[in-house]
C-alpha cells in the first residue's frame, strides 16, 4: 500500500493559494492561483525536496492555470529547482506571460513541458499517476529502505 512522502498541503495568504500532494510513488501535484512570490517558492521546493528525497526522481504536474504572475526571484529559484533535479515537470498555464516564462525555461531545461491546453495537460498527469501505481504499487519510499 503506498504512503504519501507528505500529507496534503494547502496554503492561503492574501495573494495566493497552493496546493499539493503526492498521489502516487514519484508523482507530485501543485496547484497555485494568485500570485507566486518567494513563500510560494518556498513551499514548492520543499514539496519537491520531499519527493526527491523519497523516491529519487520524480514527476511533477504544476497547475498554473490560475496563477496571475510570479516574482522573478521565485522564477529564478524554481527554474535552478529544474535545472539541479532535471526531473520531468509538466506546467499547464493560462496566463500568456508565465506561459512564455515556461517555455524560456524549458530552454535551459529540456524535461519542462508546458501546456495551454487543460485536456492534454490532466490525460499526462492521469498517465503518469496510473504507471506509478502500477509501477510501484511495492515502492517503498527510499527513507524506509
Amino acid at each position: 500500500m503506498f504512503t504519501p512522502c507528505f500529507p496534503p498541503i494547502r496554503h492561503r495568504n492574501g495573494r495566493s493559494a497552493f496546493d499539493a500532494e503526492n498521489p502516487a510513488p514519484g508523482v507530485l501535484l501543485v496547484t497555485i492561483a494568485g500570485f507566486g512570490d518567494d513563500d510560494i517558492a518556498d513551499l514548492l521546493m520543499d514539496c519537491a525536496g520531499r519527493t526527491s528525497g523519497a523516491f529519487g526522481s520524480y514527476e511533477a504536474f504544476h497547475d498554473w492555470s490560475a496563477m496571475t504572475g510570479y516574482s522573478s526571484s521565485a522564477r529564478t529559484r524554481l527554474t535552478e529547482l529544474s535545472q539541479r533535479q532535471r526531473n520531468r515537470v509538466h506546467i499547464l498555464s493560462g496566463n500568456r506571460i508565465i506561459a512564455m516564462g515556461v517555455s524560456v525555461a524549458s530552454l535551459a531545461v529540456p524535461t519542462i513541458k508546458g501546456y495551454a491546453e487543460r485536456t492534454a495537460f490532466e490525460q499526462a498527469r492521469d498517465d503518469a499517476i496510473a504507471h506509478a501505481r502500477r509501477r510501484g504499487s511495492t515502492a517503498v519510499p527510499l527513507q524506509a529502505r
